[in-house]
Order: C-alpha cells, then sequence, then structure tokens
C-alpha cells in the first residue's frame, strides 16, 4: 500500500496474521530483542546507519521507543545483547575493537583487538556463550604469500581478547560467520567450514595491551573530542594499573549529571561517549577516578 511509511518496524503476536507498526523509531537498520520478559515485557534495540543515525531502545515490547547513545562509530555493525544491560556491538573507525556496554546502551565502551604480528583486526559477526566468554570472526594474518582468518576469543567478558588460528593447512581467509552451541563446540565459514568440539584451543594473547602494545606508563585523561560538540562526543583515557574506574559528567552547578564508565578495567587506553541530546547547552565537566589518581576537565555543548 501507498500508505505504508518505509521504512518502518511491525509488530505481531500470532505469527504473522495480523501486525502492528510500531512508533516512534526512525532509520532503517538492525534490531535486536531479548528473548524473555523483562517486568512483564520485552527490552529491544534498534538503530540505523542512514538518515538520522541514531539508536534505539523500548522497554515495553516495541509500544513505544526512545533514543540512547549511538556508539562513536562511523558504521555500526552485528549487535547482541545478553540481558537488559550487557552488550556489544561491532562498528568501523573502531580501531579494532568492539563496543560494550553495561547499562542497556547508555553508555558505550570501546574494547580492543590484538595487534602487531601482521594481524588485521576486525568483528564482523561474534557469538555470546556467557556473560565472559565470547567467539567472533572478521580479521585475519597476513603470512605474506597467503592470510589465514583468525576466531577472536575472550573469557573475561572482553577485558582481554585474544585469537586462535585455525588448522593453517585450511585454505580460508577472512571468516564471514560462526555459531556455537557452547563453549566448545561450534562452527566458522569463510568458503570452507571449520569446526570445534574443544573450545579452539589455546588463546594467543601476547600482543594483547588492550590498545597499546606497549603498556600505559601513566595515567592520562584526554580532552573529549570533538569541543564544543552537539550532542555526541568522546572521551578517552588512559590506566596504568588494573583496578576500578569511575568516570561522571558534572555540570556547572557541581551536580551529577551522567556515570559513563563504573567498572573495574585493565591497563590499557579506553574510549567512552557522552550523550548530551536531552541536556541544555553550557559548560560541563567531566572526572576520572582510578586509585589515588583524579583529574577533571571541561566541555562545551552547544545546540
Amino acid at each position: 500500500s501507498n500508505n505504508i511509511p518505509s521504512p518502518c518496524i511491525y509488530r505481531t503476536t500470532n505469527g504473522g496474521v495480523n501486525v502492528i507498526q510500531q512508533t516512534d523509531i526512525t532509520g532503517l537498520g538492525q534490531i535486536f530483542f531479548l528473548k524473555y520478559k523483562v517486568n512483564g515485557e520485552y527490552t529491544g534495540w534498534h538503530y540505523s546507519n542512514s538518515g538520522d543515525n541514531k539508536f534505539w531502545k523500548t522497554t515495553n515490547s516495541g509500544n513505544n521507543w526512545f533514543q540512547i547513545t549511538r556508539p562513536p562509530a562511523q558504521y555500526l555493525g552485528y549487535f547482541s545483547f545478553i540481558d537488559e544491560n550487557i552488550g556489544w556491538i561491532t562498528g568501523s573507525s573502531t580501531g579494532g575493537g568492539i563496543y560494550k556496554t553495561t547499562n542497556g546502551g547508555l553508555n558505550w565502551l570501546l574494547q580492543t583487538l590484538p595487534s602487531g604480528n601482521n594481524i588485521y583486526h576486525e568483528i564482523y559477526k561474534f557469538k555470546i556463550i556467557n556473560y565472559d566468554t565470547i567467539y567472533a570472526v572478521g580479521g585475519y594474518k597476513d603470512l605474506g604469500f597467503r592470510i589465514i582468518g583468525l576466531i577472536w576469543k575472550t573469557t573475561n567478558s572482553g577485558m582481554n581478547w585474544g585469537y586462535q588460528e585455525p588448522d593453517t593447512s585450511i585454505q580460508n581467509g577472512q571468516y564471514y560467520a560462526l555459531d556455537f552451541i557452547n563453549a566448545n563446540t561450534g562452527w566458522a565459514y569463510s568458503g570452507n567450514g571449520i569446526h570445534t568440539t574443544n573450545g579452539g584451543g589455546p588463546i594467543i594473547i601476547s600482543s594483547i595491551n588492550i590498545n597499546n602494545e606497549n603498556i600505559v606508563k601513566s595515567y592520562i585523561l584526554e580532552q573529549n573530542y570533538p569541543n564544543p560538540f552537539n550532542p555526541t562526543t568522546v572521551i578517552s583515557f588512559q590506566l596504568s594499573v588494573a583496578g576500578q574506574v569511575v568516570l561522571k559528567v558534572y555540570d556547572v552547578m557541581g551536580r551529577e549529571v551522567q556515570t559513563l564508565v563504573n567498572e573495574s578495567l585493565k591497563p590499557g587506553t579506553y574510549q567512552a561517549s557522552f550523550d548530551a541530546s536531552a541536556l541544555s547547552s553550557g559548560i560541563y565537566f567531566y572526572t576520572l577516578s582510578a586509585g589515588e589518581f583524579s583529574e577533571t576537565k571541561k566541555m562545551l555543548m552547544v545546540k
């Protein structure tokens, strides 16, 4: 029908016999819903890579949608959540990494992949096994005369990522698809398929240091970029030791506006996004606290 808007999302509760258009949402992209109810309703997310490039969330089975922070990537890819709070999403311009949220998409933190050793790091698809273990595909190692596809893996919820090298006698480049039924048994595909029943073997982690090949020597809180901004900006920081890290935003009156990070992190370089679309124009401050280190910087939001 010419009266049907495009793009749009429809919901059915009777196997497709009847469909209801979902409102409050724009743009064409991917959608993900948890397969169980939270407080009696289904929770879902949707993003667009065209038009307004927004990220949306519903907590009432799609009857209403509201905008949340979009990860600071030019183009978003595959995403999945394990519960209403914790999820991951791939994206371009990540420097070889994947974004994680621990508060349902209100904030996103970049987790980076191993570098060096002629490794091209990128994630196309991933499979969440449990809160600790994730498999992913998309990168490769350049051997000079040919490339071999890699399987990315984390066993600590993405705090560190390593990689596995499948049988090098198999003539496979990058792997583009994978699926696992448990932590040990799974498949990956790229022209030829591969199969593991022992979790893929050992994980190579020698090149991992979050975003550095050298250990970070000090705590550093970077100036947000862009600045001034409207409505989102990215805050980068470096840690010298593992520990509890808190990154908060305050208004000019000293009132807390939002907690961007509050978790235990490994040494390395991180990025956190801040969305001020619901706030008024003006000066804001952000403070990083880690151990005995604490630093505050100023930023300006102009609508």
